[in-house]
């Protein structure tokens, strides 16, 4: 049995998104959102995890032109998870989400306060 690797992300965008252009001429964008857990801390607020996300072709085109710090986006992608060996022989561990779609949600709006006798 197989591991299932897809995942679907809620939250902000916690910093601004960094851009390059790979080798072959395309251009990436990694990004972090601030992600809320279900999970309560012990003093029931909601834990926030960082999640690092990687977008490649039209999806960081999107990003360049739509997406900033504070923006609430959802998310669909895999898992995928590096492990590299440092010069002193050490081993790092780092996950990220390749984002397959890439979706910029509404914010909550304020509600217009009519002036009284309006309706």
């Amino acid at each position: 049995m197989g591991i299932n690797r897809h995942i679907f992300l809620l939250g902000r965008i916690a910093d601004e998104p960094e851009f390059w252009t790979n080798l072959s001429g395309h251009l990436e964008c990694d990004l972090v959102i601030e992600c809320r857990d279900g999970i309560m801390a012990t003093d029931s607020v909601p834990r926030v995890r960082w999640r690092r996300i990687r977008l490649t072709g039209q999806n960081a085109i999107y990003a360049r032109h739509h997406l900033t710090k504070g923006v609430p986006i959802s998310v669909t992608g895999r898992i995928v998870e590096r492990i590299e060996t440092a010069p002193n022989g050490f081993r790092k561990h780092s996950t990220i989400i390749l984002a397959h779609r890439l979706n910029r949600m509404s914010t909550k709006r304020k509600s217009r306060q009519l002036p009284e006798g309006q309706a």
